[in-house]
């Protein structure tokens, strides 16, 4: 079975929706969903780029301003911590498409790293269940 190609749609304040993008890679992490991105007090968005083993840091316009070369394959990140400083960034040995390649590797390693600028002011992260994380590193 061949997996359904991605299409990205927008839609418009008015609800109005529209296709933007079509035959996607990777669409995860798109500026409209908080999934796998985190922003900086600068404004700037932080995202994984599985297919360059990278997590980009991009101002608004698209200027690239920071490519960090990672140990795997980064699906996701996240600022955090104490002081909100930290770069937490989810790596998989190999990018997943299908369910099934997921629950088959069922692995990966979070990677953490100081960032320069700090995460965007905002609520502190919490799981699922409202459990604060522990940023402490062991």
């Amino acid at each position: 079975m061949t997996p359904a190609t991605p299409k990205l749609s927008l839609v418009e304040p008015d609800g109005r929706a529209r296709v933007v993008a079509q035959e996607l890679m990777f669409p995860n992490g798109c500026v409209v969903s908080p999934d796998g991105i985190c922003l900086d007090a600068e404004g700037a968005v932080w995202l994984a780029s599985p297919a360059s083993r990278e997590v980009l840091r991009v101002r608004e316009g698209g200027e690239v301003t920071h490519r960090l070369p990672m140990p795997g394959q980064p699906v996701a990140c996240m600022l955090g911590g104490a002081q909100r400083r930290t770069l937490y960034n989810i790596l998989s040995g190999k990018v997943m498409v299908t369910p099934e390649q997921s629950r088959e590797l069922r692995g990966g390693t979070i990677h953490a790293m100081e960032s320069r600028w700090p995460a965007r002011a905002g609520p502190e992260p919490q799981g699922a269940a409202g459990h604060r994380f522990n940023s402490a590193r062991n």
